[in-house]
This record gives structure tokens, sequence and C-alpha cells, in this order.
């Protein structure tokens, strides 16, 4: 039987059914073996036809002749009684032989169904295969008529394709170095735009409105690689391939200068900054609205700038305009209340403040100067030393900072009169990489002033600015301990009830270098000057101003 176009729940009963059918079969085959076997048995013996009389007497219950003698009164002795025949033994005939071959036709039999069951499952298995097979070749027919069809429809010639494939090529080296660069690898940002630069350049359809920012990007990974000259040029280029498109208004151009502007401050080139500057803020506002945020950005950059070269007149007046913009363009905030009914005013010292030297205008309380433990044993974090010209040293370090960095100094003995000290200025652990050692500047036994990035202080901070100390000990402070207080005052305002007031913070009552954990003083009288006893408000404490509290809440 063939049961390869069944399904498999019918094709597994029917091979059920034929094995069952074999069985009965085989089993019938027993019985007329078995029968037959029997018959042949009875004709070998001779059947009752064939008998003895003596054996038909005995089974019928009659006896023998000689017995009848013997019981009519003959004289002779009696016979002996006549043995009992030994019956033929039909259930003796073949059994074994019978038995056997009755086995191996049901072993023969099951091996068929088992044969007929194995060629019909690989009978599916073929059919299988050759209708993958034929659905293959129909699919790479329709493909080849589909490559065919497409090619005949084609209307762009192949260089057209061509210049696509180009295209697609440059705008993903491009979305690469851009990914690189966000991930501060600038060698391979580098890499995947001088690719992409070269790609744009030969394409008619990318060079006329990507060019001029492939340029630019170029010169942002090399700048972050401290490359200027390289960037500078690029920079450039971009410039130039806008006044050849005639493009002044793009926002490339107000890219390129802003690279140009942080190269050129860099480099002391103060010539042009101001034009730039002005240029690139009009861009913007040209591209995005009047006093956006990039726009507002640059102006507080020029702003730092302006202060930086004297002209803190002009800083104020664009200072004032970019607060206009940021307010008109900024809803303002939510006020915020304290449990006890004060309002939480939120200043920011990275946006609010710049680190200015104490002058007369600004607070002149107490100093409370903070101690450093020498010891002669280096600590563990310094990792690197400088080559020591004294004949001994002693080791201490401060802890600055928001959050707190640990900023370890050496101070080197020799026979002179006065120590000199190596201060880890960048808190790296390396005392030989901050610049050549301090000097004694005061009049005792050692006192220096020193000067610290104040972004190493504050990590929010961005500007340039730093945070100075004044470092003292005397002779017999040798094996003690040195202290030190802030020469730092940090300048800003607050804007409380429409009125903005000047604002100071401080780090004169704990020397650490925080000043979120100071107070504030306000020049609430506006007078210019800042009263330290009556217009200072300690941390934690709240200033009361036209009927409300106002609790204030320095952040880094």
């Amino acid at each position: 039987m063939d049961f390869h176009h069944l399904p498999n729940e019918i094709m597994g009963v029917s091979i059920v059914l034929w094995i069952v059918l074999a069985v009965v079969w085989a089993i019938i085959l027993i019985a007329l073996i078995r029968l037959l076997t029997k018959k042949s048995a009875d004709k070998s013996s001779g059947g009752m036809g064939f008998m003895a009389p003596e054996v038909k007497d005995y089974l019928a219950g009659q006896p023998s002749p000689s017995w009848q003698e013997y019981r009519s009164g003959s004289d002779a002795p009696p016979p002996p009684p006549p043995e009992t025949p030994k019956l033929p033994n039909y259930k003796q005939a073949g059994p074994k032989t019978f038995s056997v071959a009755a086995f191996m036709i049901v072993v023969v039999l099951v091996m068929v169904c088992i044969l007929v069951v194995f060629r019909s499952h690989q009978a599916r298995e073929h059919e299988a295969r050759m209708a993958q097979r034929a659905a293959l070749k129909q699919s790479e027919k329709e493909r080849k008529a589909d490559i065919a069809g497409n090619r005949a429809n084609a209307k762009k010639p192949p260089r057209a394709h061509k210049e696509k494939t180009v295209d697609q090529k440059a705008l993903e080296l491009t979305k690469h170095g851009t990914l690189a660069f966000r991930e501060s690898d600038y060698d391979q940002a580098e890499k995947d735009f001088r690719q992409a630069l070269s790609l744009i350049q030969k394409s008619e359809s990318l060079a006329s409105r990507a060019l001029i920012g492939a340029y630019n990007n170029l010169a942002f990974a090399l700048e972050k690689q401290d490359r200027e000259d390289e960037a500078e040029l690029y920079f450039l280029m971009a410039l130039k391939e806008a006044e050849d498109r005639n493009k002044p208004d793009d926002l490339g151009v107000a890219h390129a200068k802003q690279g140009l502007i942080r190269i050129q401050i860099r480099q002391g080139r103060l010539d042009n900054v101001e034009a730039m500057y002005d240029d690139a803020i009009r861009i913007w506002d040209v591209q995005r609205g009047e006093g956006n945020g990039n726009s507002i950005s640059l102006m507080l950059d020029k702003v730092r700038f302006l202060d930086s070269i004297g002209k803190s007149g002009e800083a104020a007046e664009l200072l004032e305009k970019a607060r206009a913009f940021r307010k008109m363009h900024d809803p303002p905030p939510k006020p915020v209340y304290d449990d006890d009914g004060s309002q939480v005013v939120n200043l920011s010292i990275a946006l609010k403040f710049k680190p200015v030297r104490p002058s007369s205008k600004g607070p002149n309380g107490a100093w409370i100067p903070g101690t450093d433990s020498l010891s002669p044993i280096r600590p563990e974090g310094v990792i690197k030393e400088p080559d020591y010209q004294g004949i001994e040293r002693r080791y201490g370090a401060m802890e600055l900072g928001v959050p707190r960095f640990t900023y370890y100094f050496a101070l080197d003995r020799s026979s002179g009169p006065h120590p000199v000290i190596y201060f880890d200025k960048n808190h790296n652990g390396d005392l030989s990489d901050d610049g050549p050692p301090i000097l004694n500047q005061g009049t005792g036994f050692f006192a220096a002033a020193v000067s610290i990035p104040f972004s190493t202080i504050h990590e929010r901070y961005k500007g340039k600015e730093s945070f100075n100390i004044w470092f003292y000990m005397r002779e017999n402070d040798w094996d003690g301990a040195a202290s030190h207080y802030s020469q730092t005052q940090l300048r800003g305002s607050v804007t409380i009830q429409d009125q903005t007031y000047t604002a100071y913070l401080t780090d004169t009552r704990i020397n650490d270098g925080d000043f979120t954990n100071d107070g504030i003083y306000l020049d609430i009288d506006e007078d210019g000057k800042i009263d330290s006893e009556t217009e200072h408000i300690g941390f934690g404490q709240t200033l009361d101003l036209g009927g409300q509290s106002y609790r204030f809440l320095i952040t880094p």
C-alpha cells in the first residue's frame, strides 16, 4: 500500500489498521496450520479404522477372544492381561516446527509493514524537497525578471545612479563622524569627516548645499585635537565657500565664525573678535528669530569677552539686552515655597556668578582660615613627584570644591630660609605637571598665593577665572599644620520682586572652596557696596523683604 498521498493523521490510522489486519491474517494462518498438522498426524497413525482388534475392543469396552475363552471354563491358564495400548499423541505432531514457522511469518509481516511505512516517509520527504526546489527556481526566475524589468524601465543614465551612491556614502560617513565626535573619539571623527568631504567635493548635488558644513565638521574635529592652525584653515574655507555661493546668512557661516572666535581668543588675536560675534549673532537672529537661545548664548559669551578686555560698559548693556530676550522667551518660573512659607530662591553658581578679587565694594567679614596637617610621609594619592632640590619635605592635602576634590601639595625645604611649595592644581595626583614651584611671597617663614582654575573647583563652571588662596605657615609649624584662606569672591545678581540686587558669595567662614554653605551678601540698600553686618543672609537663614520671606538655595 502507498500512504504518502494521505494526510499525517489519516496515514497514521491507516498504518495502525494495516498492522492489525496483518496480525489477524497471521492468527488465521496459524489456526489453519494447526488444523492441517492435526489431520496429517491422524492419517499417519491409521486412525480408528486401522487399529488392532484388541485396541478396538479395549476402546469399545469389550474383552478380547482369549479372555472370552477363559471366562467360558477352559482349563488353560489365563493369558496375561493385555497391555494397555499406547495411543497416538496428536499433540506431539510437529508443534515446534509449527510455532517457529508461525513466529517467522508474523515477523515477516511486521517487517513488511515497517518497510511500507519507511518507504512512504521517504516518498513524502522527496516530494517536499522537489516542491522546495521548484519554489526556489520560481523565485529566482521572478527576481531575474524584476531586475530585467527595472533595467528596461530605468529613466536615469548609469552615471546619475553612480552619483546617488556617492551621495549616500558621503552622508553615511558624516553620520558616523558625528557619532564619533559625540563620543569624544576625535581621531575617528576626523577620518570620517575627511572622507565625507572628499566625496562631497566630487558630488554635484551635495557640493552646493553640504560643502560648508563638511569644512566646519572637519575643523571642529581638528580643533578638539588642539590642531588650531589646521582648524582655522578649514573654518576660513567654509567662509570662502559661503561667499562664492552668495550665502552670507547660512548657519554654516555662524558656526565657522564661532570656531574662529574661540581660536583667535586663545591665541590672543582679538582685532576681529567683536565683529565676528556681531555677525554670528545676526545670522542666528535671521535664521531662528531675534533673541533665540543660540543668539542669547553668543551674547553672554561676548559679555564675558568685553568684560575681559575692559569694556565693562558695553558688556553691561549687552547683558541687559540678553536678559530682556531671555525674559521675553522664557516664562518666569513658578515660585517655590518652603514649609515655613518662605519663598525659595534658587541660585546657580555656574549661571549667576563669576569669580572676582575682594574689593572695597564687596564683603569684608571675618576670615576664618582652614588648617592643613603636614606629614613627612608621602600620601598614597601622590602618584608622581618632581625632582626636589631640598633636603627634607612635608606633604599635605586640601579638600576643596563641589563635590570635594583632593589637592595635594609638598613643601620642599632647602638650606635657605624659606621652603618652596609644589601644588597639584589640577588634582590629578601629579605634582610635576603644574608649573614651577611657588616661592615664598611673605615676610615670615613661608606665605604665598596659590591660583587654581575655578573650573576644577566647580566642574559646571566653564570660565577661565581662578580660585585664589593664601597659603602660609610659621617655622615651628613644620611638623604641625599649615593654614590657608580664600582670596576669591563670587559676584552676581539676584532678582526679587522685579528688583535686581548685586550679590556676593564668599568662602570666608568655611574655607573649602564650596561657596554654597557660607550664605549670601545682598546690596539691599543699593548703595554700591556691601555692609557685611546688615546685608549678610547666613546659610539657612531667611530675608524678609516687602512682606515676604526669602530663603536662598545656592547650587553649583
